[in-house]
């Protein structure tokens, strides 16, 4: 999966998301030491991303959309959320 339709399954401009890293960046950069291991135990790992981004996406791709990231134990600090899957149109009887 390409940088773009990463973005676009986040829902989110290339501007805007670069914005958005710079924000979680002095974020980060506020927080004291309990509060920044409380944020760092917040986050999903890389693989976990790839994985709520659907087949084919690795962890090379999630690596590279979140490059400009603050580095955070070698993971970048982003909190991805590409979203709940579609409800199933047809979830039988009794549902």
């Amino acid at each position: 999966m390409t940088r773009e339709e990463m973005l676009s399954k986040l829902g989110i401009g290339d501007g805007d998301f670069r914005d958005y890293l710079t924000k979680i960046a002095a974020f980060r950069s506020s927080l004291n030491p309990n509060q920044l291991a409380f944020f760092n135990r917040t986050l999903p790992t890389v693989s976990q991303v790839a994985a709520d981004f659907g087949p084919g996406v690795t962890t090379s791709d999630i690596e590279s959309l979140s490059a400009e990231a603050p580095p955070v134990n070698g993971i970048a600090c982003i909190m991805f959320a590409p979203g709940p899957p579609d409800p199933d149109p047809d979830p039988g009887p009794g549902r």
